[in-house]
């Protein structure tokens, strides 16, 4: 069972690494998110997030939102950390920049510690791709694949 979430992963990963994704040559920081915990339902999961944009120059931003995932979502979570590395085309950036929504195909198995993938294109002009950087770290037992789109508002300073 295992490997078979493991080989979806991968090929979801694969799909949507090669159709969509913005052009993209450098990276302008790290996206790290707390998770909060969530319910799955045969169709639907929301979970809440609050996010913070960290670049190499120590300067941050934060942000708020949501993870909407669709398709087959089974079992429940109790959150945990995401973090992203956030590619741009250019490494300029204006304050609130990566506000908007993200999409992309996701796969995901949690059994105790949980692993996921989640590669999201979007935020002002589709400029953005949010690449995974570490591993979700969700405990609970659930499986889920299909869509996820990421929103994020910029929380002013």
């Amino acid at each position: 069972m295992k490997k078979a979430i493991l080989a979806l992963g991968a090929s979801i990963l694969l799909a949507a690494t090669s159709s969509g994704s913005a052009q993209v040559s450098a990276e302008v920081g790290v996206l790290s998110c707390d998770v909060s915990a969530g319910i799955g339902l045969i169709i639907e999961q929301k979970q809440k997030v609050s996010c913070t944009l960290s670049n190499g120059n120590g300067l941050s931003q934060q942000y708020n939102g949501s993870i909407d995932q669709y398709g087959l979502e089974l079992g429940e979570t109790t959150g945990g950390q995401m973090t992203w590395t956030v590619l741009a085309a250019t490494t300029t950036m204006e304050p609130g920049a990566l506000a908007g929504t993200y999409a992309g195909a996701e796969a995901d198995a949690s059994l105790g510690l949980g692993a996921g993938v989640q590669v999201l294109v979007g935020g002002t002009g589709q400029a953005f791709t949010l690449q995974p950087l570490a591993v979700d770290t969700e405990k609970g037992t659930a499986l889920s694949a299909g869509v996820e789109t990421l929103t994020l508002e910029f929380v002013q300073p």
